[in-house]
């Protein structure tokens, strides 16, 4: 790319959205390495390898009721009227090995939980039944079939059967299920080190103010023209959210001796490089000629509003993400690039989780000009949504990259495809949610 011409005469054309995502998150490779940790220490962590059963689970058949086991066809006939009468040949306590055999015209008394004593094939519910005034005699008022509410061994999980496939990022119910397999420790892949630049002559460090007496900074105070970076705090929460770890950030000057060193230094020891700031085509925006000179951009400029300005590269075989120092286009850039690709370097398999919401856009919605991707930022409304009515997608009326209330008070994006010029009011929308 001819950064000389690009910064005289603007980007010539823009790649578009998927086009650039896909080419990007293409030369993305997993990293290798992994961690063995306690499974009460690997929520949110993903997998690296599957996790099988090693025996059926439940590796015996219980009772699925309180009640009474017994051989189902003892039960054959019986009703309210005509009730079958069976004698109570013992019990079985949850966590106890049964000491009966169930014979024709027996019960034996087990709960939820029980082991299913032998001879026995199905469990009637104790409602269903009434116990004499000897305490010996049971009467069934219902018949019941063979397997009734009796959970079969292996019905949860046949013996070899995969439990959870390797790239799964771990949720509570799945720490459970490793419990039950009998894994005290898992195989995680290592999460992705991330080193995070700011640039920018006009950046201050928000730990660099002076403090008033309930702990906060007054920004004014900056100097003129300075103003507080939030970026780096933005960018770190996604890294964290996508799995990764933020092990370099500084706030570097807008010079490209500096910022070239620092990247380099942080490719010694980190899978990825995240910049904010310097990444369009003035005078101070020298990340996308340092790229052009010491790395590989594969995309510079792309069809997407806020987020226009974004640079994706390899620096040694390393993702590269350079991002639009406006707030809004910034954290669009890593909801969109950024964190996908954090999300294949931890190895995980579902790139983008982000849940998608069907609604009506709430008012007309008309954009200027063909392909380009538009992300709207719309705040949802429940309010009167019952059975299959749709929420409406209010549109935050905040434009601008570096509008971040536009974030902050929507729930998520409305995705304007290229080819069209926006929405009448109350046609169907899918709306993307901020990930949370």
């Amino acid at each position: 790319m001819d950064i000389t011409r690009l910064k005289r005469t603007g980007f010539p054309s823009l790649v578009p959205m998927a086009e650039a995502r896909d080419g990007f998150l293409a030369r993305v490779q997993p990293t290798t390495r992994v961690e063995q940790l306690p499974i009460e220490e690997s929520l949110g962590r993903v997998l690296a390898r599957d996790a099988v059963a090693r025996w059926p689970v439940p590796s015996f058949d219980k009772a699925a009721m309180d009640g009474y086991a017994l051989q189902a066809s003892d039960s054959f006939g019986a009703s309210v009227p005509n009730p079958r009468e069976l004698l109570l040949a013992g019990s079985v306590a949850m966590g106890e090995e049964p000491a009966v055999v169930v014979a024709a015209g027996n019960v034996v008394k087990v709960s939820t939980g029980s082991m299913m004593p032998p001879g026995a094939d199905a469990v009637i519910k104790i409602e269903d039944t009434e116990l004499g005034p000897d305490g010996v005699i049971v009467r069934l008022y219902r018949q019941i079939a063979p397997g009734t509410n009796v959970i079969q061994s292996g019905e949860d999980y046949a013996n070899g059967q995969v439990v959870l496939d390797a790239g799964r990022r771990l949720r509570p119910q799945d720490i459970g299920a490793l419990s039950t397999l009998g894994h005290p420790r898992a195989l995680l892949h290592a999460r992705p080190a991330v080193a995070v630049f700011a640039t920018g002559n006009e950046l201050v460090e928000l730990d660099g103010l002076q403090r008033d007496a309930d702990g906060l900074v007054d920004p004014r105070h900056a100097g003129p023209g300075k103003i507080v970076d939030s970026n780096r705090y933005a960018i770190a929460a996604f890294v964290g959210i996508a799995g990764g770890i933020v092990v370099r950030s500084a706030l570097l000057p807008d010079d490209e001796g500096k910022i070239s060193v620092a990247i380099t230094d942080a490719l010694a020891s980190c899978d990825m490089v995240v910049t904010t700031g310097g990444t369009s085509v003035g005078e101070r925006d020298f990340v996308p000629a340092i790229m052009g000179k010491e790395y590989e951009i594969l995309c510079h400029g792309i069809a997407i509003k806020p987020g226009s300005a974004t640079l994706l590269g390899n620096a040694r075989g390393r993702p590269f993400l350079g991002l639009s120092g406006f707030p809004v286009a910034a954290e669009i850039g890593m909801l969109y690039f950024g964190m996908p690709a954090l999300r294949k370097l931890a190895g995980e398999g579902v790139l983008d989780p982000r849940p998608r919401v069907n609604a009506r856009i709430a008012e007309a919605v008309a954009v200027k000009g063909f392909g380009i991707t538009r992300l709207l930022r719309v705040a949802l409304d429940y309010d009167g949504v019952t059975g299959n009515s749709l929420p409406n997608a209010i549109p935050v009326k905040l434009s601008g990259a570096g509008m971040q209330r536009s974030m902050v008070e929507s729930d998520g994006f409305v995705e304007i495809p290229p080819d069209i010029e926006g929405y009448e009011a109350g046609e169907g929308v899918v709306v993307t949610l901020h990930p949370r």
